[in-house]
């Protein structure tokens, strides 16, 4: 793909705590489509009457995780490719462009270097990458990325050899290490990392040290994120997400995923409405200065009660009429998946195949005036 020339202002950094660019084609430039306008996918500037100009403090942004997110199902040398046509693919059904596109780094099978490739193919769409930085070779609990380890220096030499791929890339990326920490399917929970008092003080002092060894390297181009999950398990006071929050000063964003049904058969799958109310005066209270995101959100086809419309139906507009002022953005999880539990029964939350949660989709975000689109994140 060709990608036009483009001329770009810096328009809004400060409530995301990046730079937000707006970008239209150079004169005589045709679009490509990653300029930073708010336009419906598959139309060009001219269409949607030329570049917008206007982000500021009301804008909520729009990103995805495709299929293709993780090397376990798609090697390496072949996502590049992979994730951005289904980005294409995604944007098509959902009606406007994103911002971010969310992929994995596994350090077990995908190298210890910062994914150069993955990355340059996202930030020529024009929108920003968005990496989960996951240290983890598999099994509960984790048998060699450990917290203990972490913290004792064993993974220094890696991570600094990625911190320095992760500066010379130039540009804006948004790092997630230790995702869901609050739910005890992750590795790095502290069920797993010496149970309820060092557990979260062995996570906090581990994110606190990758954040900082990798600023030493000069990579101060990350975006760091702090991403729970809703509801938290085990329900118990030492796992709230507030014991595991490692500090203002290593933290970019706080975010949340959000699902619906997992499965066709979960029993109860919760309203994405109750779950970010209930939160969002505690990540408030936790960290006031922090902008918020819904870094995941989806609910399967399928499911003999939750409709993947209705409940998508209830998010977006929670999360475009600014119910949550602090929510600055929100990515849809656009994969199917099989689970462990429900082998006879996939989970499908791809727009491209439930046609009736495209076209929630499109309602709410072709014309919404408050939707920032590409413009990447940095520059």
């Amino acid at each position: 793909m060709i990608i036009a020339p483009l001329e770009c202002l810096v328009v809004f950094g400060l409530a995301l705590g990046v730079t937000i660019t707006a970008c239209r084609p150079a004169d005589g430039a045709s679009s490509s489509g990653s300029d930073g306008s708010r336009r419906e996918a598959g139309t060009s500037s001219a269409d949607s009457g030329g570049p917008d100009a206007d982000v500021g403090s009301e804008t909520v942004f729009h990103g995805v995780t495709t299929q293709s997110w993780i090397s376990h199902t798609t090697p390496a040398t072949q996502q590049p490719g992979a994730i951005s046509a289904e980005v294409t693919s995604y944007e098509a059904a959902a009606g406007r462009t994103v911002a971010w596109v969310a992929f994995a780094n596994e350090f077990s099978d995908a190298g210890r270097v910062f994914p150069t490739a993955i990355a340059t193919v996202i930030k020529g769409r024009g929108a920003t990458p968005f990496i989960y930085l996951n240290l983890r070779s598999g099994g509960l609990p984790e048998p060699l990325f450990t917290l203990g380890a972490i913290n004792a220096g064993q993974f220094d030499a890696d991570l600094g050899v990625w911190a320095d791929g992760a500066r010379d890339f130039g540009s804006q990326v948004i790092v997630d290490w230790g995702w869901e920490m609050n739910i005890d399917d992750a590795p790095w929970n502290g069920v797993h990392n010496g149970g309820p008092v060092e557990g979260p003080q062995r996570y906090r002092q581990a994110f606190r040290h990758i954040v900082e060894l990798m600023r030493s390297r000069g990579a101060r181009n990350i975006h760091w994120a702090f991403h729970l999950n809703l509801p938290e398990h085990p329900a118990e006071a030492w796992n709230a997400f507030e014991s595991y929050y490692p500090g203002d000063d290593v933290v970019d964003s706080t975010g949340v995923s959000i699902y619906g049904a997992q499965s066709p058969i979960d029993e109860s799958p919760p309203s994405f409405i109750a779950l970010l109310d209930a939160a969002y005066p505690r990540l408030l209270r936790m960290a006031p200065s922090k902008p918020i995101m819904v870094y995941e959100f989806g609910t399967t086809a399928g499911h003999p009660v939750v409709k993947p419309a209705a409940w998508a139906d209830e998010a977006l507009t929670g999360l475009l009429s600014r119910r949550w002022p602090n929510v600055r953005g929100f990515a849809w999880w656009n994969e199917r998946f099989q689970t462990e539990y429900s082998p006879g029964a996939a989970t499908e939350m791809r727009l491209e195949q439930i046609p009736e949660l495209g076209a929630v989709f499109k309602a709410h975000l072709v014309d919404a005036s408050n939707l920032g689109d590409r413009g990447p994140l940095g520059r």
